[in-house]
């Protein structure tokens, strides 16, 4: 088995080494046949880079003029950019004379309600004094009601004395009217007493009489001279009195007065600091505005005057390239004539070439595949080279067991016994139980189907 293995694969690789060096000789013509039609690709290709540099210049020639015709349009467009820059320039300078009006303005009502907020700290400042003096002319007036409380007390006090003189004279009255009636007891008295001889006596008391009545005219002057006073102090006391009261009433009415006039104008005063807060802050906040918008306008007018050079710098370079292209315009019309026959002649080449190309290419193709095919059947060949040389290696490897080196079968692993007998495979000459070699199989060596196991089967049949 293992010659006839050894015969079969030699014939196999002599067969495939006489096809590989047939398919070398093939490979080899077709690579020749390739080198010439690149050669000729190559020399169509030239002729077309010729042609198509001929196309290219007259391409050249219709962009020149469609750039002439786009450089016109950017011209137009520059001017009216231009223009319409301009007009912005002229209403940006417009808005910042008004800005600038406007800020006058606010400023000039600024400084008129600075000075009202002026005139009325000052009228406020004139209100204090005038409450301060208001205030010490109230002090004043307590201090002299003070001094007459205290003159009051004094007259009172006076009064009293005067009351009580007034009780003593009264006293006194009684005496008097006790010495009336003495007197006029008198002379009955002495008319008694001249009956019984007591002259001397009655000239004592005569005496005395007319002491008492000197001393009682001195009281009744006195007592009048009181009256009289104490009229004077209770009518002067009465006049203070009422001088004090209206004096309080005009106090408490110039401070009620005073006070609401100075309520008014603390309130008028907040209010119109207030409002001035609020003007000054939006006067600061819309200055800040116009001040923000002017930067802007001013920083609109640097980019749009540098727009405005650029584009004139573009224009006038525009200008410059319309005069060079219409000068290459002129002398790419004159090459333009010249080169037409040029054009049509290398046209006709250029149609006749493509039939060529297109014949050459369809070669290529069908080269390009036959290489391919040549190349897939090599590589299968190249497969079945190496399958055999397996095949072959383990042909020379395998050789036939011995019943005594093998006691389990060689796949499932059974104890092979009296009921378990040994069974050799025919294809690999190895031992196996009667389940892992029951399948039957053609192998190169015999001509029917032998007893081989699983794995060979499988082997065989694949």
């Amino acid at each position: 088995e293992t010659t006839k293995l050894k015969s079969e694969v030699q014939i196999c690789s002599g067969k495939l080494q006489g096809s590989i060096e047939e398919k070398k000789k093939v490979e080899q013509k077709h690579q020749a046949e390739l080198k010439k039609i690149q050669a000729s690709i190559d020399e169509e290709k030239k002729n077309h880079q010729k042609d198509l540099q001929t196309v290219s210049t007259q391409l050249t020639e219709k962009s020149l003029e469609e750039k002439l015709v786009l450089a016109q349009e950017e011209l137009k467009s520059n001017k009216n950019q231009i223009s319409s820059q301009n007009k912005q320039v002229k209403e940006l300078s417009a808005l910042k004379t008004t800005m600038e009006q406007d800020i006058l303005t606010k400023t000039k009502q600024l400084k008129e309600q600075g000075q009202t907020l002026q005139e009325l700290q000052a009228q406020k400042a004139l209100v204090d004094k005038e409450l301060s003096e208001e205030r010490a002319s109230a002090t004043n007036l307590n201090s002299t009601k003070e001094k007459l409380e205290g003159e009051l007390t004094k007259k009172r006090e006076e009064l009293k004395n005067v009351k009580e003189g007034f009780q003593k004279r009264n006293q006194s009255e009684v005496g008097e009217a006790d010495i009336q009636h003495m007197k006029k007891c008198m002379p009955e008295t002495a008319r008694e007493n001249q009956g019984s001889g007591i002259p001397a006596k009655t000239h004592a008391t005569g005496k005395q009489t007319s002491s008492l009545e000197e001393a009682k005219q001195l009281l009744i002057q006195q007592k009048l001279e009181l009256q009289g006073k104490l009229e004077g102090s209770t009518t002067a006391l009465q006049q203070e009195k009422k001088l004090q009261q209206t004096l309080k009433d005009e106090m408490k009415r110039k401070e009620d007065e005073w006070k609401k006039q100075h309520i008014e104008l603390q309130n008028k005063l907040t209010t119109e600091t207030k409002e001035k807060e609020e003007q000054r802050k939006k006067h600061e906040e819309n200055e800040s505005k116009l001040n923000m918008q002017i930067t802007a306008l001013n920083e609109n007018l640097a980019t749009l005057k540098k727009e405005w050079q650029s584009s004139q710098r573009r224009v006038s370079e525009l200008e410059k390239q319309t005069d060079d292209l219409r000068g290459e315009i002129a002398v790419l019309e004159a090459t333009v004539q010249n080169n037409q026959d040029e054009r049509r002649a290398l046209l006709e080449r250029y149609l006749k070439s493509e039939g060529e190309i297109e014949k050459l290419q369809a070669k290529i193709v069908e080269l390009r595949k036959k290489v391919d095919e040549t190349t897939y059947a090599m590589e299968e060949l190249g497969r079945e080279n190496q399958s055999l040389q397996i095949k072959h290696s383990q042909a020379l490897n395998r050789k036939w067991t011995e019943d005594h080196e093998v006691q389990n079968c060689m796949e499932c692993g059974k104890n092979f016994s009296v009921t378990i007998r040994r069974h050799h495979c025919r294809h690999c000459g190895n031992i196996f139980c009667a389940e892992c070699s029951a399948k039957n199989a053609l192998t190169p060596s015999s001509k029917k189907p032998v007893r081989v196991c699983n794995t060979c089967f499988n082997d065989l049949q694949g």
